[in-house]
């Protein structure tokens, strides 16, 4: 019982925090991700020419992320119109896990920080 009180304690601490510790750049399999402050954010996917800007927030353990443009070798292309939702697993200084819960695909990402 006092084991799951303080992971739980823990947890909510984590997640008290994911919205100051996620502002800065990550790298993950999709490719670099940007959160800056304000609630702005940009994805480049290496493998595909595209870079994605939008917004986003954080609420509980739940990361919003919605597209406002995106660009693919240098054509502007329609911004897709849902939200992304991803389940925040773990965030630290240094890496971050979370569940893609948009599209019920379950895929995990894992990213670490470049800066």
């Amino acid at each position: 019982e006092e084991e799951n009180l303080r992971a739980n304690e823990e947890r909510r601490k984590m997640l008290a925090d994911a919205p100051r510790l996620i502002i800065g750049t990550w790298r993950n399999q999709k490719g670099i991700l940007e959160f800056r402050a304000g609630g702005t954010m940009q994805l480049t996917l290496e493998d595909q020419g595209t870079t994605i800007t939008g917004t986003w927030s954080i609420v509980g353990d739940l990361l919003t992320v919605t597209e406002t443009g995106r660009v693919t070798r240098g054509r502007r292309e329609r911004a897709l119109p849902d939200p992304n939702l991803s389940r925040i697993i773990r965030i630290d200084a240094a890496t971050y896990e979370m569940e893609d819960v948009s599209h019920g695909s379950g895929v995990v990402f894992k990213a670490s920080r470049i800066k």
